[in-house]
């Protein structure tokens, strides 16, 4: 899967394209874009669109969630059907919280400074990982690269992914 002029491309084991979904905007959540049923694929919503997080049915197309409210710095993933992890700007901080699918955080996983963030969470990844995860900015025009995340670089995220998997 990779984002394609502002939708989602899906390729098989070949290589071949199977699928392309467009105005979806760009996957979001790193590997675990997907539901944890595989029902739903989360993106960061096209740029005509309000919100910043999008839900879409994966076999349909349709759209099935906008998320209001929130305004995510990154995406982690899934935590099951109707949470995901996102980290979230706070009165000076940042937190990786659980949220719905209505934008309503349900718990705090993680809290850190904005220095940390900054100096050194988000400048740790590489510069594909880094437009993989964060938004809500839009890609460069004729730019439709994509890069799934290794686990091993995303320091509290693995904590969270491992939890999450633990618990479903």
């Amino acid at each position: 899967m990779a984002e394609h002029s502002g939708g989602t491309r899906f390729y098989g084991q070949d290589g071949a394209i199977r699928r392309t979904l467009v105005k979806t905007g760009r996957p979001a959540g790193g590997e675990d874009a997907f539901t944890p049923s595989g029902r739903g694929l989360m993106t960061w919503c096209p740029s005509s669109y309000t919100e910043h997080v999008c839900v879409w049915d994966r076999t349909s197309g349709k759209l099935a969630a906008k998320v209001p409210g929130i305004k995510p710095k990154a995406l982690w993933g899934w935590w099951d059907e109707k949470h995901f992890i996102a980290v979230i700007p706070a009165s000076g901080h940042y937190q990786v919280v659980l949220s719905t699918l209505k934008g309503k955080t349900t718990r705090v996983l993680a809290a850190f400074s904005a220095d940390d963030w900054s100096n050194k969470l988000s400048s740790r990844l590489h510069p594909e990982v880094t437009r993989a995860f964060h938004g809500p900015h839009r890609e460069p025009r004729g730019s439709h690269r994509y890069r799934p995340v290794p686990l091993s670089v995303c320091g509290v995220a693995m904590a969270c992914r491992s939890r999450s998997r633990m618990t479903r």
